[in-house]
């Protein structure tokens, strides 16, 4: 994965997080070891501890559009899109 995708995923995470920058900065030093734990995001007034392992999977697929929108209440849910907004079966 290149430098400008991370980039450009990183920052779409800030429609997911309002402590986006605060979690992707800790994911990276995760990855490198120097830190160790969970991630802890914050969405709709609440935290959230994820696993480093899952985080990745989140911001990626949110980029990619495989979701649109994260319900965050007593746990986070994905609420994932099938096809086009504008396609009827």
């Amino acid at each position: 994965m290149g430098i400008l995708r991370k980039l450009r995923v990183l920052i779409a995470s800030r429609r997911l997080f309002s402590n986006w920058l605060q979690a992707g900065i800790k994911y990276y030093l995760i990855k490198l070891d120097a830190l160790k734990g969970n991630i802890v995001v914050r969405c709709s007034g609440r935290e959230y501890m994820l696993n480093p392992r899952v985080y990745p999977h989140i911001v990626n697929a949110y980029y990619d559009g495989a979701f649109k929108e994260l319900e965050c209440s007593d746990s986070l849910y994905v609420v994932l899109t099938w096809g086009s907004e504008n396609s009827f079966l």
